[in-house]
């Protein structure tokens, strides 16, 4: 984090940092991705590693901050996997939440650390937007409902375009295009994108539409509107309470499941913004990274030096 204050030194993660560096503080945000594996083998190994971890992390008396994201992950884990998560759990200080809808269960205290927006880190663009087309961006999983978008979209007035711009399975892949077989006007790009061809893609469009079936919080939103991007989200705690804080017209809330109205709706309401901002001057980084310096130096030993933090 370039915003933090000096005496915060990074490690990003590595098993070999892990088990053998010298850190002061452990901060996770996803740890399942710590030992899941699609190979039985090299699951069982990680899974080997993190209890090894772990325990050093108990021997050795180091601190432990967790940045929730979502209650629960969006693809559940094994009997193996949870009871290892559990005994991070215990070890676990401080659990930062990114909005007041996101609680985890417990007697731990909590920080709420909004996200960041990405105004200062994305590249410019020079791309024009198209008339009529709505863009999806992001990994494209079964939870997010791309194919009822592609569904959606086909019955909608307004829209004329739409780009799915994403990394997805070969099964995802095939069953989307599948969806949208002869449709000329719906484009994919599969698999993974610079940070210039996310921004350019974005700017085609008028409106992000993410037709998530549940959303607690989102990057992929955020970026859309450190863009200027007017986005189509559903209505969810945390998504009302995002279109307070950055200004109501630039969320299109829906309700249930997506309708062709919702994208019209949002096609509408995009073209009345003349040029305005989002509000996310709550989300810039220099308050986040006092903010998470806070939270380090309350966990640490009063005569620490440095705070030196271990992030994955």
């Amino acid at each position: 984090m370039r915003e933090a204050p000096s005496a915060v030194q990074f490690k990003y993660f590595s098993w070999r940092a892990a088990l053998f560096g010298r850190y002061d503080l452990f901060h996770v945000h996803w740890p399942e991705y710590l030992v899941r594996h699609n190979n039985l083998l090299l699951r069982a190994l990680k899974q080997l590693l993190f209890l090894t971890f772990v325990t050093r992390l108990i021997v050795k008396q180091v601190p432990v901050v967790r940045t929730f994201h979502n209650l629960q992950p969006h693809t559940p884990g094994s009997r193996i996997e949870n009871l290892l998560l559990v005994i991070l759990e215990k070890r676990t200080s401080v659990y930062v939440v990114l909005n007041e809808t996101v609680l985890p269960a417990g007697s731990k205290p909590t920080v709420l650390i909004p996200h960041g927006h990405y105004i200062k880190t994305l590249p410019g663009s020079e791309v024009e937007p198209i008339p009529g087309r709505i863009v999806y961006f992001g990994r494209i999983e079964p939870y997010k409902n791309v194919d009822g978008l592609i569904e959606q979209y086909k019955k909608a007035r307004r829209a004329m375009s739409l780009s799915v711009v994403g990394k997805a399975s070969a099964l995802m892949q095939e069953s989307l295009m599948m969806k949208a077989k002869g449709n000329s006007s719906i484009v994919f790009k599969f698999g993974f994108v610079s940070d210039q061809e996310m921004v350019d893609e974005i700017s085609q469009g008028e409106v992000v539409v993410l037709p998530y079936k549940e959303m607690h919080n989102s990057g992929v939103l955020l970026v859309a509107l450190s863009l200027g991007k007017p986005a189509l989200v559903p209505r969810t705690a945390a998504n009302v309470a995002l279109s307070e804080e950055v200004g109501q017209q630039w969320l299109t809330l829906f309700d249930d499941e997506l309708q062709p109205s919702d994208i019209d709706r949002a096609l509408q309401h995009a073209q009345n913004l003349h040029g305005s901002k989002p509000r996310l001057v709550r989300r810039d980084w220099d308050n986040i990274a006092r903010s998470y310096f806070h939270v380090y130096k309350s966990i640490l030993p009063e005569d620490a030096d440095e705070i030196e933090e271990k992030n994955d």
